[in-house]
């Protein structure tokens, strides 16, 4: 769904911080500070389990002016999903 908008970008055989294979769907962020960051959600295309949340400098500026294009510079991982029907701990 994600990959028909106009504004969206699928790159295929990306890794993530975990070593996992997935297929990134992104979009493109300008920031006042003249950088430019790539905004991808990593998920495995068999399963359609996210994987991770990555920012990509696209064009350093700003807090990423010391980052190379094409540096992962912030990521999270997701290792563990699923349901309970527990309370959380108090």
């Amino acid at each position: 769904m994600l990959a028909g908008l106009d504004d969206v970008k699928v790159t295929q055989n990306v890794t993530d911080a975990e070593g996992r294979q997935g297929t990134a769907v992104s979009v493109v962020e300008h920031y006042e500070a003249g950088g430019v960051s790539e905004n991808r959600l990593v998920f495995d295309e068999a399963t359609g389990r996210a994987l991770a949340s990555e920012y990509v400098v696209v064009k350093p500026g700003g807090l990423q002016a010391g980052f190379e294009p094409g540096t992962v510079w912030s990521s999270n991982a997701l290792i563990e999903a699923g349901w309970t029907d527990d309370r959380p701990a108090s």
